[in-house]
């Protein structure tokens, strides 16, 4: 199947949107230190607004459906001589074993959580789409919230998977203070752990699961040999989201209008229609890119991010090998000087490397350097080819 190039630009664009996010919290050194000179207030703040109700989550969410729609290309692909569930495991073992070493350094890593999630997509498979699309809504208005919102109306405390608060002090200390190997050291085991505990307890892992289903419907309905768009279809969707995003962000700072009996309910309600919020602005960031593709002229600047995108799993750990030595302690250790609007700029400088670095790299060879080894343990019995290999005259 020949690769669909709207797909690989759309990665790169989530992949962008990761970078930028990842940006603005300094790749987890988070706030700025005492001695901050590159501050720029109303930029500053113009920035963090972006981030948190365009980026934020959104971007996750964008890459989670994206792995799910490679999932079914990379089901349809295969043919029936071939194993494909046996490919698939290896392939995720792979990814975890290289999301683990990626952790080791930055552990906001999400390799990890996909290589494990996505084992589900194997059984998910054998389903109908209805049942799928309960499934994937099931996982998206996160019941854990619910419930803990049920609990506190009864006057019962709600109980989250608790992370250690003085371990993430410890965390943060050492991304802004500590020594590389001390770094290494406390991502090994303890950062890791903390991390998956947060990811638990604000839902991520069930929206990365709910984003998944999402992507294999998506793959079941669309990517077909004769690869259409249906525009009318994405607009309806895209007006729906948008439409659906703004009640819910009036009605987030309007709880006034609810009777609930304590603040922990107010709180949890709050934080929960912010969660709906990232969903309808998912569906309205894809859905938008989608539309707006289908003009020539916006798709031959957008089909710049087609490089970008197909080496995404370069990209993504490469993010990480020069954000986190530019803000760390242990490098630069930026985040002491950097405030929201320069790190958006080192984000975007970050980008701009890259972006030239993946058309260039396209010239020479067929994979990115970390997809061509990815490729390589995943079929440890094929000689995969590196560079491209040019006819002769």
């Amino acid at each position: 199947m020949k690769r669909i190039e709207i797909l690989d630009s759309l990665r790169g664009f989530a992949l962008l949107l990761i970078l930028l996010y990842h940006s603005l919290y300094n790749f987890g050194a988070v706030y700025p230190g005492e001695e901050t000179f590159l501050a720029f207030p109303g930029l500053d703040a113009l920035s963090t607004s972006f981030i948190f109700h365009f980026v934020a989550d959104r971007a996750f969410a964008v890459f989670s459906v994206i792995f799910g729609i490679s999932f079914f290309i990379q089901l349809n692909k295969r043919s029936e001589s071939e194993k494909f569930s046996v490919l698939f495991i290896r392939r995720l073992i792979a990814l975890l074993i290289i999301g683990y070493l990626h952790s080791l350094l930055f552990r906001g890593d999400i390799l990890m959580k996909y290589a494990v999630i996505g084992l589900l997509l194997l059984p998910l498979n054998y389903l109908k789409n209805k049942i799928l699309t309960i499934i994937s809504v099931i996982l998206l208005i996160q019941i854990p919230d619910i419930y803990m919102l049920l609990q506190s109306e009864l006057g019962q405390t709600a109980q989250y998977l608790n992370g250690n608060d003085p371990v993430w002090e410890e965390i943060i200390s050492v991304s802004r203070e500590g020594a590389f190997h001390e770094l290494l050291m406390l991502n090994m085991w303890t950062g890791i752990k903390e991390v998956w505990i947060a990811y638990i307890n604000t839902g991520r892992l069930l929206f990365i699961t709910g984003f998944f289903v999402i992507g294999l419907l998506i793959g079941r309905r669309f990517i077909t040999g004769d690869f259409k768009i249906n525009r009318f279809f994405m607009v309806r969707i895209f007006f729906i989201s948008s439409a659906l995003y703004v009640a819910l962000g009036v009605l987030s700072n309007k709880l006034s209008l609810f009777s609930l009996n304590s603040a922990d309910s107010y709180e949890i309600l709050y934080n929960l229609l912010r969660k709906y919020m990232s969903v309808c602005m998912t569906f309205a960031l894809i859905t938008f890119f989608v539309i707006i593709y289908q003009f020539p002229l916006i798709k031959r600047k957008m089909d710049y991010l087609i490089p970008y995108g197909r080496m995404g799993l370069t990209t993504y750990l490469t993010q990480s090998l020069i954000g986190v030595p530019f803000f760390y302690g242990f490098g630069l250790a930026m985040y002491n000087y950097s405030a929201p609007f320069f790190s958006i700029l080192v984000g975007m400088a970050i980008f701009t490397v890259q972006m030239i670095f993946s058309h260039l790299w396209f010239r020479h060879y067929a994979y990115g350097p970390a997809e061509w080894v990815w490729r390589s343990i995943t079929y440890p019995d094929r000689k995969i080819p590196f560079k491209i290999k040019k006819s002769n005259p």
